[in-house]
């Protein structure tokens, strides 16, 4: 089976910062930035029963809507190709109703960094644990 979804993704970082040329003292930062994250997943059922197990893996292309204002969000990339791996199960309620719940880790394959040798990051990825409860009908 194969699954196409649509998700909001915020990504960002916080703490305190002092980049050269840029900040002439400490400055404490809190910076997000959104991403619509298309992931194209293919579902590999194990156990189909009234409780179901399945796989899940594929991969997501993240595409960046908008940024607070920070020199750093700025040297972003607006495209991240990412990879997922999760297990998923199913409860069916009725013939076609079911309680979903899916764990899954992501991980990005490529470097959302653009900027150079500036603010001294050379690469710049994410990952994350999803765990996602629904109900399908």
């Amino acid at each position: 089976m194969i699954v196409l979804g649509l998700d909001w993704v915020q990504r960002g970082y916080s703490g305190v910062r002092q980049l050269p040329d840029v900040d002439p003292l400490p400055v404490k930062v809190d910076v997000l930035a959104d991403f619509i994250s298309v992931p194209v997943l293919g579902r590999v059922h194990f156990v189909e029963d009234k409780l179901s197990a399945y796989a899940i893996f594929g991969a997501s292309l993240e595409f960046r809507m908008r940024h607070d204002d920070d020199e750093l969000l700025n040297e972003g990339k607006d495209f991240a190709l990412g990879g997922n791996v999760g297990i998923g199960f199913e409860y069916e309620l009725g013939r076609r109703t079911a309680l979903v719940l899916e764990g899954k880790y992501h991980l990005d394959f490529t470097d959302s960094w653009d900027g150079g040798d500036l603010y001294t990051v050379n690469s710049h990825r994410y990952q994350a644990a999803v765990v996602t409860g629904g109900v399908r009908f």
